[in-house]
């Protein structure tokens, strides 16, 4: 737009004389063309600018004058496509600007050859090579830093999963033994509720270790992350949190659907979530997962009947994760207390066609 302008002004205000009305409409309008291409130069950058470069060799051939405005464009072609171009299309481009010197070079009145090539050769320095080289320049720069924030990334992903290693897999490893080890030494008439629990702390401790080690090879980068649990791994779920002192049942309304592997596995992490903040934070609980099928998508709601019991700790981020979990697949999610007493979260996961949308939306 400012180039529109300033080479709109350049034509009408300052015209040289002997261009005819006629010239200058010519002129103007070849440059609004080479404007509206370098509008697309990002997103076409060899096209755009091969355009921008045609179209001024047929004004400078038909006005046969030397403008500021042409100056500005061969070098902000030749700086785009370099900058934005594959490295195919800058060295076209690279070409068809040193033809395009060569051209304007001949329509000038030059006394001989010598005086001819020092013009050419300004006009490459000047107006190619210097832009060009400018343009591959920042591109390297911009690939360089994009490298090192890659690395950066690589670096603290790498970190972060040695903590996990080091800090939460040996805690989870320490629980497994000293559980299974109080197990083993509780005394034959030790209540059946005890060997029971102990070995459902073990497992839980056991399953949650797989996890990690699963995330741990995913951020290493060097294995899949491997079967996930979905729904149709609730019951188990729901027995293990029985076994932990949380009595759940599970109600499926509507006609079950496949869903995506990622809705799938994060209606599992909603509903394993919210049943353990209803262990974690009720007395005295029963809890029930319900979901329903139905055209508009899947609903989940996880309630329990429980005392709300004292914080024994700062509060956690289950409801954010939950949360964070849902809106990317656009759905929404409430959770607080019921009104007469214990908890509910309600979850909607949206379809789109008829099947659960598995696009990830940006969020804000």
């Amino acid at each position: 737009m400012v180039l529109a302008l300033l080479g709109l002004a350049e034509i009408w205000l300052t015209p040289p004389s002997g261009l005819s009305a006629g010239q200058r409409i010519a002129e103007s309008s070849a440059l609004l063309v080479i404007a509206a291409m370098f509008a697309f130069r990002t997103r076409w950058p060899t096209a755009a600018a091969l355009v921008a470069l045609v179209a001024l060799a047929l004004a400078s051939a038909w006005t046969t004058d030397s403008r500021v405005w042409d100056i500005a464009v061969v070098m902000f072609a030749t700086y785009s496509a370099a900058r934005h171009a594959r490295r195919a299309g800058a060295w076209v481009v690279l070409g068809a600007s040193v033809a395009y010197g060569l051209f304007v070079t001949s329509l000038e009145d030059n006394e001989g050859f010598w005086m001819y090539f020092g013009n050419f050769l300004f006009l490459l320095v000047l107006m190619i090579l210097i832009p060009w080289a400018a343009g591959l320049a920042l591109r390297r720069r911009q690939e360089l830093s994009r490298g090192d924030a890659e690395r950066a990334v690589v670096d603290e992903r790498l970190r972060i999963a040695q903590e996990l290693h080091d800090v939460v897999g040996h805690a989870l490893a320490v629980i497994v033994v000293q559980a299974e080890g109080e197990r083993a030494q509780l005394p034959a008439d030790a209540l059946e509720s005890t060997r029971e629990a102990l070995g459902a702390i073990a497992q839980s401790a056991r399953e949650a270790l797989d996890d990690i080690r699963r995330l741990l090879r995913v951020m290493r980068a060097d294995g899949g992350l491997g079967p996930q649990p979905g729904l149709r791994d609730l019951q188990r779920l729901l027995d293990a949190m029985t076994a932990a002192g949380l009595p759940s049942e599970l109600v499926i309304e509507g006609s079950p659907q496949p869903l995506p592997p990622g809705v799938d596995l994060s209606a599992y992490r909603v509903v394993q979530e919210a049943l353990t903040n209803s262990l974690r934070h009720s007395r005295d609980a029963r809890a029930r997962v319900s979901l329903t099928y139905t055209d508009a998508g899947l609903d989940i709601e996880v309630t329990d009947d429980g005392c709300a019991a004292p914080p024994d700790g700062p509060h956690g981020f289950g409801l954010v994760g939950m949360r964070e979990r849902v809106a990317l697949f656009g759905g929404s999610l409430h959770a607080g207390p019921r009104p007469d007493r214990g908890f509910a979260v309600r979850v909607h996961l949206p379809v789109r066609g008829g099947v659960v949308d598995d696009a990830p939306r940006s969020r804000v």
